[in-house]
């Protein structure tokens, strides 16, 4: 039995014009299909086609805004959905579905930006059809790393985290990478109601990026303190310091995974062990002392009486 009823609503004043209204509904509550994430009242899936965010939201809008490019307005919402799309078991009591967790072992592309020169990341956001970019929430809790590129902004993509031994947790990371670079999209659509979010338009939010690296230099820095126009029109002052700051956290895209708690475990283990095998030894050691002082006292003892009785007269 399909998990999706799908209905094309032709009589709709569809938005861009000729666009029929698309209507999904769940047979099961918070479950999409076997190999498709639910998440916050949305389907996720990987697209099959690689292309740069240009090309991706040309596409989308094109068919109307009936799906989206994944995107995320926290760091938290993030890894919860990452959680979630690797879970085999969905479900409670009798209803419980089996689910193939999303493939996340290669990077696939999300909603988010950052931006070279201020240090700071932005989502994509549909606001009554017109794509636009805020400031990420609780930033500063994101794991990433960002390539060099000679752009003033570059696109997100996500992956599952790596422990050092090659194994992969349900931890998120996001790689910064060039816009133009082809890679395979998270699409999200909406599981009840009309999935058409008024229509898509990204032709602001490109020309934004498009004006935005025309007017950086491969060459640019941070200026120590300058202030600096954000995609959301306010300005802001960043310091050397705090880019700085910025971007060795960056770098810093290992999350505290397993084999790190195993690795604090097996010293504190080692440790134990130590204490454990000094401090018999210790009393060992002071036992047998005892015993050779005690032993000597007797033999002097002995020798003692000996005499005394071999003295004449006694």
């Amino acid at each position: 039995m399909s998990n999706l009823s799908v209905e094309f609503d032709t009589s709709s004043s569809g938005y861009p014009k000729d666009t029929p209204g698309l209507r999904i509904q769940l047979m099961e509550p918070e479950f999409c299909s076997k190999d498709v994430v639910y998440f916050e009242h949305s389907c996720y899936t990987i697209s099959s086609a690689r292309r740069s965010l240009k090309a991706e939201l040309t596409a989308i809008c094109s068919d109307g805004g009936l799906a989206q490019l994944a995107t995320f307005n926290s760091s938290s919402a993030l890894q919860n959905f990452v959680e979630k799309s690797q879970r085999t078991l969905v479900g409670t009591g009798l209803k419980v579905n089996s689910k193939t967790p999303l493939n996340l072992t290669q990077p696939v592309r999300i909603g988010l930006l950052h931006d070279r020169l201020t240090g700071s990341i932005f989502y994509l956001s549909n606001s009554k059809g017109e794509l636009e970019l805020k400031p990420l929430v609780d930033s500063s809790n994101l794991y990433y790393n960002v390539r060099p590129t000679s752009s003033r902004f570059s696109c997100g993509s996500l992956r599952l985290a790596q422990t050092a031994d090659g194994t992969e947790v349900s931890f998120g990371v996001v790689e910064f990478v060039s816009c133009s670079e082809s890679l395979p999209a998270l699409l999200s659509f909406r599981d009840t109601a009309r999935n058409c979010c008024c229509g898509c338009s990204a032709r602001a939010v490109l020309s934004q990026i498009e004006s935005a690296d025309s007017q950086a230099t491969p060459s640019e820095t941070p200026p120590s303190s300058a202030a600096s126009v954000t995609p959301s029109g306010t300005s802001s002052t960043k310091t050397t310091a705090s880019h700085r700051f910025e971007t060795t956290k960056a770098e810093k895209v290992t999350p505290p995974s397993d084999s790190t708690d195993a690795c604090r475990k097996s010293t504190d283990v080692s440790k134990r062990e130590s204490y454990n095998f000094f401090i018999p030894f210790v009393i060992v050691l002071i036992l047998l002392v005892l015993v050779i002082n005690v032993f000597q006292i007797l033999v002097n003892l002995h020798s003692i009486l000996r005499a005394y009785f071999a003295y004449p007269g006694n």
